[in-house]
């Protein structure tokens, strides 16, 4: 990940996790860092972004963070989006196709090491980053 270093950390304040999901949302941290999706933050941490808790239709929740400000330091390389038209050629005369589900699609990608500290995030139960 390419971050600009003229763009100056923040470290954002948690946002409150209402007491009736704190239960739900330390299982679902524990879970993740079971599956090694995130990691608890040891030490300094130039960046923090907070946790949005999102309630599902289910009762489960969702965990998000808002990575705004941490996005404003991420140097994005450009690449060039097919059109309709052109995937369309692309895929004259294919027999064979195939789909993918991509649930939780992110989460299976591994950061580098020193990429990592970007993505920290704040919680009632600590600091914690993706892997």
């Amino acid at each position: 990940m390419h971050i600009d270093p003229e763009v100056r950390p923040v470290a954002q304040n948690p946002r409150r996790v209402p007491y009736g999901l704190r239960d739900k949302v330390a299982a679902e941290i524990d879970s993740l860092q079971k599956q090694g999706i995130i990691e608890p933050v040891q030490g300094p941490t130039p960046w923090v972004s907070p946790l949005v808790i999102v309630p599902k239709p289910s009762g489960a929740v969702r965990l998000c963070v808002d990575m705004r400000r941490a996005n404003e330091a991420i140097i994005r390389e450009r690449h060039p989006i097919p059109t309709v038209d052109e995937v369309l050629q692309d895929l004259n005369q294919s027999t064979v196709f195939s789909k993918i589900d991509l649930r939780l699609g992110f989460h299976q990608l591994e950061l580098e090491e020193e990429s990592r500290s970007i993505t920290t995030f704040a919680t009632h139960l600590g600091l914690f980053r993706y892997t």
